[in-house]
């Protein structure tokens, strides 16, 4: 008899019965009652020795995030801080600064100080932490609890949380059509990350459904962690002729330049030159007009992305979870 046995006559997961056998306070009552009921009855002995190894955590997830700048990473540091807490966890904050060196650089260093319980299990963050060659670098954690959160589905071996972006495209030029716009003038992110790539795939694929056309001309790239970027991007997008009636920026920061840009030379929002976005920072609420955007729920991302996490260090064996997570539009007065 072994806990995937008594999981299944419990009618509960193993990370439940796992939760019983190590943090019973932590279980509800009912549960823990009828997971130890079954445990009674099927003659299930408890080995201490193994138990106590089990125990010796850290307490400590670190979680590598991509910049410092953009507020939906801390929305979805904020969401993974509030579960850990309760299981007494605290959580550390490494910066890659979009570097896959610099990543690397710090895979390196938790590999190293894995024998001295330097932490429990890794959140991997952002289209910048999973460039092109991110694989290589996970090898040395091999044993190492990792949930991915990204804008996208990624490597089948890990757990992931993610967005659908397919639907966070489809809504936005859903919403464009019916407003009446059919010359989309698009601000894209970093052009070698992979968030780009799917989300100008996924572009081209909802218009030709929708019958709009993306002129590549009308498709220009900043960097997603700048403001000041879509502020000067979309300079070149008002030369185009005839103009564009709307920019979609694929992040709230890049359209919080282009509409600096834009009020600062006199044009009005929406009526000279629309703009939305995505991501639904607290700032697209304050700003002046609001920004209409796509809202991705990054507190529930990271509390789910938490709670995969928790399961995977109570048991390293229950299946890989993909958890997928479906967009909303949030509409204001940009657009």
């Amino acid at each position: 008899m072994n806990i995937h046995k008594i999981a299944k006559l419990a009618n509960v997961s193993v990370a439940t019965v796992s939760r019983v056998i190590n943090n019973p306070e932590l279980v509800k009552e009912s549960t823990l009652i009828k997971v130890k009921t079954v445990m009674e009855e099927n003659n299930y002995k408890i080995n201490p020795f193994a138990r106590n190894l089990k125990k010796v955590r850290t307490k400590n997830i670190i979680m590598i995030i991509p910049n410092d700048v953009n507020p939906i990473i801390f929305d979805i540091a904020k969401g993974a801080e509030e579960i850990l807490e309760k299981y007494g966890y605290i959580i550390t904050l490494f910066n890659n600064r979009k570097s896959l060196k610099k990543q690397e650089g710090l895979i390196d260093m938790i590999h190293k100080n894995r024998n001295n319980f330097f932490m429990d299990g890794l959140i991997l963050f952002g289209s910048a932490s999973l460039q092109e060659g991110y694989e290589k670098s996970l090898d040395k954690l091999s044993n190492t609890p990792i949930v991915v959160i990204d804008t996208g589905a990624i490597d089948k071996h890990l757990d992931t949380v993610y967005i659908d972006e397919g639907i966070s495209i489809l809504l936005t030029l859903q919403y464009l059509q019916k407003k009446g716009h059919h010359n989309i003038g698009v601000i894209a992110g970093n052009e070698d990350y992979n968030v780009t790539k799917r989300r100008l795939k996924e572009l081209f694929i909802n218009s030709e459904k929708l019958g709009i056309k993306i002129n590549e001309e009308n498709i220009v790239y900043g960097v997603y962690d700048s403001i000041e970027s879509g502020y000067n991007v979309v300079k070149s997008l008002l030369t185009l002729n005839p103009k564009p009636t709307v920019i979609f920026a694929f992040n709230d920061l890049l359209a919080i330049g282009v509409m600096k840009y834009l009020l600062e030379n006199n044009y009005k929002i929406p009526e000279d030159l629309a703009v939305i976005s995505c991501d639904n920072i607290p700032m697209a609420n304050y700003y002046h007009p609001g920004i209409t955007t796509i809202n991705f729920p990054g507190e529930e991302i990271g509390k789910t992305a938490a709670q995969i996490l928790l399961d995977r260090i109570d048991n390293k064996d229950i299946p890989i979870q993909k958890v997928l997570f479906s967009p909303t539009l949030k509409i204001r007065e940009s657009c």
